[in-house]
């Protein structure tokens, strides 16, 4: 996925450092979002009993 990113952001004329900073940026996001829902479903699945 990273690599996505940053292929993403250097598509134009090589890789300037800002919009690799922001292809990282946004990749990590992602996985922050990721594990954030992962934990709410975990907690609202142990709260109902489904565990």
């Amino acid at each position: 996925m990273l690599a996505v990113a940053l292929i993403v952001a250097w598509q134009q004329d090589g890789p300037p450092p800002e919009r690799a900073f922001w292809a990282i940026m946004s990749y990590f996001v992602e996985i922050a979002i990721a594990g954030f829902v992962e934990i709410i479903v975990g907690i609202s699945r142990r709260s109902r009993g489904d565990a």
